[in-house]
């Protein structure tokens, strides 16, 4: 992660270079070195892949089609952990598909919301 300025982060994107985002787009602002330093260490070695297993409610695992920050592997292994989970692939851009196309996203939950009844 690289601070371009205070309001924009590179994050990792297409393969010919970094995508630049504002930070109010990626939902989080890097204010200097040792905060980038906390944050990449938490989501580069964190290991979440037992909690899945700990969700005792319907869960709706919607995930981006083409996404090289989590690939299909990520989403198929917390639907196959987590009972009473529907996987749902979103054709959105960016890593978080609520921004990229909050509508497809809205539909998808809702969809999900309409089978709970």
């Amino acid at each position: 992660m690289d601070v371009r300025s205070s309001s924009q982060v590179r994050m990792s994107g297409p393969p010919d270079g970094p995508v630049v985002v504002p930070a109010h787009g990626c939902g989080f602002r890097v204010t200097g070195p040792d905060t980038a330093r906390v944050l990449s260490r938490v989501t580069f070695l964190s290991d979440d892949r037992t909690d899945p297993a700990r969700v005792a409610v319907p869960t709706l695992v919607a995930r981006r089609s083409s996404d090289a920050n989590a690939p299909p592997q990520g989403g198929a292994l917390a639907r196959a952990r987590s009972k009473g989970s529907r996987l749902v692939p979103l054709d959105t851009t960016g890593h978080r598909p609520r921004l990229g196309s909050p509508e497809e996203t809205t539909r998808a939950i809702a969809a999900f919301a309409r089978t709970l009844r």
